[in-house]
């Protein structure tokens, strides 16, 4: 077998290659590893390949990014890392065909010493260093889907400087993301921040969220323009200038709708411990 399909592939046929990206890998049960290009497989060749071997991606990775993916998968490693790291967590809903396309999209956005590692066809995690400068989060989400029609998740973990603690981390940090996941508002990308209150909406009792619901009267609730005036302005740490930016509104318009709540319901948003409440309404409102 092995020499037949290096009779038929030819020059397209590698055991290493200086460019490993733009093959697909394979091994065969005696262990021995081989790639065919990309550009010269069609779909069903590829499937019939992964019928007849298994179907292996690790000789795409660098060194580092070996040792990372070792390192999360659980096998005690140590090796140099920046001072402060932290990672950044994609999950696509649906896969992507050209993942070495996707790849390159998601380098586009970060420094050479960003780590990025595709572990599944759905999921991947970018190890981002303190070094990194003006990275556009919010841009990534955007321009992904546009360019390969697939929506994502992006989920910023915490800055950490221990490697030891880190699988740990990366386990607790996408736990926490996935149960929170179900329960958060849509938005470009989260920080920690985004998940506790989802979490603590997630666990509420009946009482509780009885309480949530009723505490905003309904004629407001209904009044969906004025709803999401009081969410930006409460996100946007009550900022009236900020918020109305954000809302492309006049700032003596939102001073309006605001004051308009607050006679209304009787909450005084501008106070921090009656805001809280209000924003935990909010966030049961829109799940």
């Amino acid at each position: 077998m092995w020499n037949q399909l290096q009779a038929y592939y030819g020059q397209h046929f590698v055991t290493s290659s200086d460019t490993p990206e733009h093959f697909d890998w394979f091994v065969t049960e005696n262990q021995e590893r081989f790639g065919i290009k990309k550009s010269v497989l069609s779909e069903k060749e590829h499937a019939l390949l992964k019928a007849l071997f298994k179907e292996c991606g690790d000789e795409t990775l660098s060194s580092v990014q070996q040792q990372w993916k070792q390192l999360l998968g659980g096998e005690p490693l140590t090796f140099d890392t920046p001072p402060s790291y932290r990672f950044l967590y994609f999950f696509l809903k649906g896969a992507v065909k050209d993942q070495h396309a996707l790849m390159e999209a998601i380098s586009s956005f970060f420094s050479e010493q960003a780590i990025i590692l595709l572990l599944s066809p759905t999921e991947g995690i970018i190890i981002e260093s303190m070094y990194e400068q003006d990275v556009p989060y919010e841009e990534i989400k955007t321009t992904l889907t546009a360019d390969f029609y697939v929506e994502l998740d992006l989920f910023i973990g915490k800055w950490q400087q221990e490697l030891a603690t880190s699988k740990r981390i990366y386990e607790q940090e996408r736990a926490l993301f996935f149960q929170a996941r179900p329960h958060l508002v849509a938005q470009n990308v989260y920080f920690q921040e985004d998940l506790l209150p989802a979490l603590l909406l997630s666990q509420v009792e009946p009482v509780i969220d009885s309480f949530l619901t009723e505490l905003i009267p309904q004629d407001l609730s209904n009044d969906r323009e004025l709803m999401h005036s009081i969410h930006v302005y409460l996100e946007s740490n009550r900022n009236i200038s900020a918020a109305a930016k954000t809302l492309y509104i006049h700032r003596n318009s939102l001073q309006y709708r605001v004051d308009k709540f607050i006679d209304k319901s009787g909450l005084d948003v501008k106070q921090f411990k009656q805001a809280v409440a209000v924003y935990f309404a909010l966030l049961r409102q829109m799940r």
